[in-house]
């Protein structure tokens, strides 16, 4: 998941960059380095951890700057929403069903889990409590 959102995550931050505005000779600026954008995406914690680094230095007359890399952290509890998915789906395999209320309660309604039942498939909805972010995934089933 997180290789699929630092894909959209980096095309989306080339597409914000106006190279051409550094590059044309109005500013004065000489553009040096590679100029590769680089994103890294991390699920952390509660949240998302992005790292975007543009391997570039601006130079103008004598002085000269680089870019530090920019770091940003989403509340976006993708990690945590993953882990419930994940045990999920090891009690649909291991047992055919899974106790969504048991689970809500042991993890005191930190987590809420929907479930809609188009058999023979499930279809599961995970929201943090408090977020508006929610991991949507089915689970196919057999029919009889």
């Amino acid at each position: 998941m997180t290789d699929n959102l630092n894909n959209v995550l980096r095309n989306e931050v080339e597409n914000c960059i106006n190279k051409d505005l550094l590059e044309s000779q109005k500013f004065g600026y000489e553009v040096r380095g590679s100029k590769a954008l680089t994103t890294k995406t991390e699920a952390v914690g509660s949240g998302i951890l992005v790292t975007v680094n543009y391997d570039i230095q601006l130079k103008k007359d004598e002085d000269i700057t680089s870019l530090k890399p920019v770091n940003v952290v989403l509340d976006i509890p993708l990690k945590e929403l993953y882990d419930v998915s994940y045990d999920i789906v090891n009690s649909e395999a291991k047992f055919g069903n899974f106790e969504q209320l048991f689970y809500m309660l042991n993890k005191k309604g930190k987590y809420l889990i929907n479930v809609e039942r188009p058999f023979p498939n499930k279809v599961y909805k995970i929201n943090k409590d408090g977020n508006d972010y929610e991991l949507w995934f089915a689970v196919e089933g057999e029919s009889s």
